[in-house]
């Protein structure tokens, strides 16, 4: 039996693609009656994603363990066709584009290269994406040891921290690593827990790692670098725990309204607003691209509003006809070859996300 889609999901995850278009295209906009401190929120709409994917992949997780002998296998493998193949065309693109050699765009350790994590627009976020399904498996036994979510997250916090000491060899302050200092695995991991232990109802573990990357991250900041105390260089986890349980709040208010309101769902705006939450992997990836050519080689800049609308409508309806190639046949085929890995007398029907 599938497992249902969660609407709430889907609304959360078009909220999120919205913000993360919004930032951006506010980032171009020379006219704006909205303060780019307003509209820069909108960036944490990453956050709410990493929430919303930590808690499908629990959800996903949890059903290979009740059908199949062998659920990291097949956890891999529909992880791997799920988000590699746009990946690596995103890269080939870049590489064409950039000056940037296609290696150093997908090499499997660019994402933890302050230089090369971002080769791919907005690639960071992917990266830990996919560094996060590598680790989820060790993540699900660690989280029922006695202790073992808090001795996680304080060594996740440590790591996150010799970052910011720039002992490993790269000891300036470029931009690229104050950006690493915030969008890097360690630090950003926080938010798929959250997702992960909101669909366990293990609020425990919430607060365990919250507090945990709250004062640690907080003490660490005041002890060696209290000059950058307001900013998220030199240390963001006590920002990541704070901005995780924003973007938590947001997630149970839909999650609340989903509940109240079932008769919404059957609302043709709603389908409309779940359809675009269903494809905002290819949202994602293509907006940059088309704000590239919108501000840049056709030099269009109508005002904020305008061009945001313009933007966010080209990506959605390019987005509904590109999924199908860039998500859904990668995503059908590693469904079948999925099957082909079980063990004789075990089946594993399709679960969607």
């Amino acid at each position: 039996m599938a497992i249902r889609r969660i609407a709430y999901f889907d609304y959360a995850r078009f909220l999120a693609i919205l913000g993360v278009i919004l930032v951006h295209v506010g980032q171009h906009s020379s006219i704006s009656l909205v303060p780019k401190s307003v509209t820069g929120l909108g960036r944490f709409g990453v956050q709410l994603f990493f929430i919303v994917s930590g808690a499908t992949i629990y959800i996903t997780y949890n059903s290979l363990l009740k059908k199949t002998t062998v659920p990291n296998r097949i956890f891999y493998i529909k992880r791997f066709f799920r988000i590699v193949p746009l990946f690596i065309l995103m890269g080939f693109y870049y590489s064409l584009t950039s000056e940037t050699a296609v290696f150093h765009i997908l090499s499997p350790l660019s994402g933890l290269n302050p230089y090369y994590m971002d080769a791919i627009a907005g690639g960071w976020s992917i990266w830990n994406e996919m560094y996060f399904y590598l680790i989820f498996p060790l993540y699900f036994l660690i989280r029922d040891r006695k202790g073992g979510v808090f001795v996680l997250s304080a060594i996740l916090v440590l790591l996150s921290f010799i970052i910011n000491t720039r002992i490993f060899g790269i000891v300036e302050n470029s931009v690229h690593m104050m950006n690493f200092d915030y969008l890097n695995i360690f630090t950003q991991f926080i938010c798929f827990v959250f997702g992960i232990e909101m669909m366990a109802k293990a609020y425990k573990k919430i607060l365990i790692i919250f507090t945990t990357y709250l004062l640690f991250g907080f003490g660490l900041k005041w002890l060696f670098f209290n000059d950058y105390i307001g900013v998220t260089d030199f240390g963001a986890s006590y920002w990541l725990a704070l901005i995780s349980i924003l973007c938590l709040a947001i997630l149970y208010f839909l999650k609340y309204l989903s509940s109240q309101f079932e008769k919404i769902h059957d609302h043709k705006i709603f389908r409309l607003i779940s359809t675009m939450g269903q494809m905002t992997y290819t949202s994602y990836m293509i907006h940059f691209v088309l704000i590239d050519i919108y501000f840049k080689q056709l030099k269009f800049d109508y005002g904020l509003s305008i061009n945001f609308l313009l933007i966010s409508a080209v990506t959605f309806s390019l987005s509904y006809f590109l999924k199908p190639y860039t998500e859904n046949i990668w995503s059908a085929y590693g469904n079948k070859l999925a099957l082909k890995f079980l063990k004789p007398n075990y089946s594993l029907q399709v679960v969607k996300e």
